[in-house]
């Protein structure tokens, strides 16, 4: 094998793991979380704290930057070989987004239709110039319309009482999943458990932060950085250094810029610093890992969590399958005596468990089961490879 082999396969290697990252930290938030319903008995939990501070915000937006990647990679691809793939990947998208639909009928906290509609506007941005993904994108990370809007309540310190409306709405939702039928929870999922999801993510700046971090990932995947991941090592770190910095600063700095705020509306500061540091500390993260990975020994530690990032489509939607039930009242009701300790080291676990299933399907099959069929119903044929041959 060659140099150039090596390089290529742990450059791809490095992004599913870092997927891997992703699908870890998502799964445990869902575990504190209880898949949605410990907002309906919320216990303090040293626990909670922790994983929400890791990955609380985080681990949604890694999927979104290794999205906008993937999407330059896959359209790249295609280039070269003569094709303009635009509207298969639009097809694709749609799959994606009716697969979400289904999904967020079962599970409202569902992330892939939100992919999805990110997916649908990289698509007309993708012979963009870079100058103008940039200031797209910081359009979206410094989110300008939030960021005016708290601009005109500094200036004229109304102290209008500002309330979420998301705050409002999931109240039926955590009701429904906690003490509801199964039934009860799908008919809520159909309409009004999905408006609270969305009205969540618009009023806290997580859809923003994702369409924004989305085009980054397409700029990054431009430019080049990820053809090479052991060339840009030094380039990763001072990335990660950057990042790191101005994450710091925005930590250092939230209290004294909430504070200028009037108490009635400070969650409006609140919610703006918080995505900002959010988006800050995604960042680090990424080019954190991506800088380490090129060291052989955590290269070797964090090489398992390729084969779930493969296949994390069939891993995260089974995660919700299985889970689900047991949370919710419908299931097993354990949202009401697991606790956020049993929760978070049985969340440890299972992640452990489900690396070490990936592994071993991924050495069997090309794909996971639900990627073939996206695969298959994107091309519209099953003449794709599935099983792997000696």
């Amino acid at each position: 094998m060659t140099d150039k082999t090596n390089r290529k396969n742990n450059r791809e290697e490095s992004i599913d793991a870092l997927r891997g990252f992703a699908l870890m930290g998502l799964f445990l938030v869902h575990m504190v979380e209880y898949f949605e319903i410990y907002w309906f008995k919320p216990e303090a939990s040293i626990y909670n704290d922790i994983t929400f501070f890791l990955f609380g915000g985080k681990a949604y937006a890694i999927f979104a930057f290794l999205f906008g990647l993937s999407f330059f990679i896959i359209m790249d691809n295609q280039n070269k070989n003569g094709v303009d793939f635009r509207k298969k990947f639009s097809w694709r998208l749609t799959i994606l987004l009716l697969a979400g639909i289904l999904h967020g009928w079962f599970y409202g906290g569902d992330i892939l239709q939100i992919l999805a509609i990110t997916g649908f506007l990289l698509v007309p941005l993708y012979y963009l110039r870079n100058t103008l993904l940039f200031l797209l994108a910081g359009f979206f990370l410094l989110q300008i319309p939030a960021l005016l809007h708290l601009i005109s309540v500094l200036v004229q310190d109304s102290g209008v009482n500002y309330t979420p409306l998301h705050w409002s709405m999931y109240g039926d939702v955590h009701k429904t999943y906690a003490l509801g039928s199964f039934v009860d929870v799908i008919k809520l999922n159909l309409w009004h458990g999905q408006i609270a999801k969305w009205t969540f993510m618009l009023e806290s700046g997580r859809l923003s932060t994702i369409m924004g971090i989305s085009i980054l990932g397409f700029i990054v995947g431009r430019i080049g950085i990820w053809k090479d991941s052991y060339l840009y090592k030094n380039k990763f770190l001072l990335l990660f250094v950057i990042a790191l910095l101005i994450t710091a600063l925005i930590n250092l700095f939230e209290s004294t810029l909430i504070n200028l705020i009037a108490e009635e509306s400070r969650w409006l500061g609140y919610t703006y610093i918080n995505s900002l540091y959010s988006f800050g500390f995604t960042l680090t993260v990424i080019f954190g890992f991506l800088f380490l990975y090129q060291i052989d020994v955590f290269q070797k530690a964090m090489k398992p969590l390729a084969a779930p990032g493969r296949m994390s489509l069939t891993v995260y939607v089974f995660q919700s399958i299985i889970f689900v039930p047991i949370f919710y009242g419908f299931g097993f009701g354990a949202y009401d005596y697991i606790g956020q300790t049993t929760s978070f080291y049985l969340g440890i676990i299972l992640w452990v468990l489900q690396v070490i299933i990936a592994n071993y399907w991924i050495k069997k099959y090309y794909y996971g089961p639900l990627e073939w069929l996206w695969r298959a119903a994107t091309y519209m044929s099953t003449n794709i490879k599935f099983i792997r041959t000696r």
